[in-house]
């Protein structure tokens, strides 16, 4: 075995001036960097490499070996072979290479890198925000917050933290268990599982399968035809698709549903608000509440007590059956209450009023 210390490192520096030193006998080393950005390379036996001070980058090259990060934001790769990996203090990045390879990164952001399900990485409580990159399927242990499949990775888990698990251009299946998660889709058919917790899903490309399960959660199927089941909660559905399908079940909270196309609320469903240059919304049986865009909109109340409101543009709002609300907003606007007793405020601009049968409560508002 060979020993390198860092003040031996510094004399070859100044000699050779760089900042870069490689092992490449047929031994083992045992390195230190002390001071510095250091850049310390092993060879192909069971190396142990100090970076200490500074920003270092370690590569511990073939076989079983000891890498230890210090101080600093450091880079540290075991290469082939069996390899230990600790990044102490700073925001480092640790890549086990190939082989089974423990990696603890210590205080600060870390970023690990995992490819063998032999790998296993270790963070203990408030430790800094850590990121796994896994080209294999993989679950989050304990203390860790955030995933990204590469390569071809199928599944990814998290934990009991906040976490967020992004997938990548194949078909993925990403699961956020408790805490308040954010799931990225992307590329491929995705199915994203929020379970516990108020989460947030993104599809992205494809067609995916989004569940919220339980919390007020987000669901964003993306481009494509998505399937979205908020589970309990108060959820939030985004639509851009003709495909996309929103289920909900009975008495499971107070949803909402933003659509850049003409939408009709589905059963148990609440609120509709219309996006982009979507054109007519219609409520259902249950008491609706419908928002219209800047352009010339038709809402339709449906049955039920519903609030209407046009905003922006010259629109056209229909209450039909139950004592509904109807707000013109900007614009020209044309109000019917239908059945029922209603009131209708016309706001701003030239509106027509007509309260229909029941005792109604109309009010023009500016404009003729």
């Amino acid at each position: 075995m060979g020993t390198y210390t860092g003040n031996d490192l510094n004399n070859y520096k100044q000699a050779h001036k760089e900042r870069r030193f490689i092992f490449q006998r047929w031994k083992s080393w045992t390195m230190s960097g002390n001071g510095g950005n250091d850049t310390l390379i092993g060879g192909p036996k069971n190396d142990t490499i100090y970076g200490d001070d500074g920003n270092d980058n370690l590569y511990g090259k073939g076989g079983n070996d000891y890498l230890s990060g210090g101080s600093g934001h450091d880079y540290l790769n075991g290469g082939s072979g069996n390899d230990t990996l600790s990044g102490y203090f700073g925001n480092d990045t640790l890549d086990g290479g190939t082989g089974s390879d423990r990696m603890y990164g210590g205080t600060g952001h870390d970023l690990y890198v995992v490819d063998s399900t032999g790998d296993v990485v270790t963070e203990y409580f408030n430790q800094g925000i850590d990121t796994v990159k896994s080209s294999i399927s993989y679950t989050l242990g304990a203390n860790l917050e955030h995933l990204t499949l590469t390569g071809s990775a199928y599944s990814g888990y998290g934990n009991s933290l906040n976490n967020r698990i992004s997938g990548n251009s194949y078909n993925n299946f990403l699961w956020g268990k408790s805490g308040n998660d954010y799931l990225y889709g992307y590329g491929g058919n995705d199915t994203l599982s929020g379970d516990v917790g108020n989460d947030s899903l993104y599809g992205g490309t494809g067609n995916d399968t989004l569940y919220g399960g339980s919390g007020n959660d987000y669901l964003d199927g993306g481009t494509g035809s998505d399937w979205m089941y908020g589970g309990t909660g108060n959820d939030r559905y985004v639509v851009n698709s003709t495909g996309d399908v929103v289920t909900e079940y009975f008495n499971q909270g107070i949803d909402t549903l933003y659509s850049s196309i003409s939408y009709t609320l589905g059963a148990n469903l609440e609120n509709l608000t219309l996006t982009g240059s979507a054109y007519y919304g219609y409520g259902n049986s249950l008491n609706n509440s419908i928002s219209g865009n800047s352009y010339n909109n038709y809402l339709w109340g449906n049955s039920g007590s519903d609030y209407l409101y046009g905003n922006a543009g010259n629109d056209t709002l229909s209450g039909d059956l139950g004592n509904d609300y109807l707000r013109g907003g900007s614009g020209n606007d044309s109000l019917y209450g239908g059945s029922g007793n209603d009131t209708l405020y016309g706001n701003s601009g030239n509106d027509y009023l007509d309260g229909g049968t029941g005792s109604d409560w109309m009010y023009g508002g500016t404009g003729n």
